[in-house]
């Protein structure tokens, strides 16, 4: 039996495809991943986002790798998360600085990223939409 949905746009019904309903059961596993790792916490904002460096690696020579994962912040932490493994946890308060920093991306792709020091631990570059409002939002909750 083919799947219905209605098209957001337009309203009427539309028989689903393999792929549309690939994407939905993709997108909503995803989701109860996700709700696994952070329990009933509240999120006040979520992205896709690159991260390298997370602050409670050991420092070396080479430069880390960067991870793709999602950033989630909520009231009193700010949490990144790549597949099923939360790869860092950092609680607001112990956040010395927040602030913008033109950096090397992917591919040689310089663009502005977010640049967060934990007191005692390195600094990360987080690679992520709006690094602006990312900031602002951290800012206002330390």
């Amino acid at each position: 039996m083919p799947m219905i949905r209605r098209d957001p746009t337009t309203g009427k019904a539309a028989q689903m495809g393999h792929s549309d309903l690939k994407s939905v059961l993709d997108t909503t596993l995803r989701v109860e991943q996700d709700r696994r790792l952070l329990g009933d916490t509240k999120i006040l904002m979520r992205d896709q986002a690159g991260c390298q460096g997370s602050p409670f690696e050991i420092k070396t020579s080479v430069n880390p790798s960067w991870k793709l994962g999602k950033l989630y912040l909520s009231p009193s932490r700010l949490f990144f998360i790549q597949g099923r493994s939360m790869l860092f946890l950092i609680n607001l308060n112990r956040i010395e600085k927040v602030y913008i920093v033109e950096r090397e991306w992917l591919a040689g792709r310089i663009i502005n990223q977010v640049c967060i020091v934990v007191r005692g631990y390195n600094p990360s570059y987080i690679a992520v939409r709006n690094p602006e409002s990312w900031k602002e939002a951290i800012e206002n909750l330390i």
